[in-house]
């Protein structure tokens, strides 16, 4: 005696998933009715906005994920270029005073010779 059982099967596309009534007679599918409608055609059209969605989310994780570890990487390069920087800046100060230091003893050496040619022009030292 063979019977008839009605199932549903589901069939997967690279696009679009399907739902088909199969007819089985002790065995195998031997015919299949489409069962698309504005509703099944309507979940499938979902399903794939959301997994296209969920792809999109993935990829700007990994991409969020990256940049947060360039992101820590350049604030560590920049902890130490403002270190660098802070200690040549305070290297070109010392310099400026010492510089000024150094203008200040060669005008007054300046001055010194000039007197002491002065002195030597006329043949008299005088100290005062």
């Amino acid at each position: 005696m063979a019977f008839l059982r009605l199932i549903k099967c589901m069939l997967i596309d690279f696009h679009v998933s399907v739902i088909f009534d199969a007819v089985l007679i002790n065995g195998p599918c031997l015919v299949q009715f489409p069962l698309w409608n504005s509703f099944h055609l309507q979940k499938a059209k979902e399903f794939h906005k959301q997994k296209g969605m969920m792809q999109q989310t993935e990829a700007i994780q990994a991409n969020k994920k990256h940049v947060l570890a360039d992101l820590g990487k350049t604030n560590d390069e920049t902890t130490k270029d403002l270190e660098e920087w802070r200690n040549l800046e305070s290297e070109m100060k010392q310099a400026i005073v010492d510089w000024v230091g150094a203008k200040e003893k060669l005008a007054l050496a300046n001055v010194r010779w000039k007197l002491f040619k002065e002195d030597l022009g006329l043949g008299k030292f005088n100290i005062s």
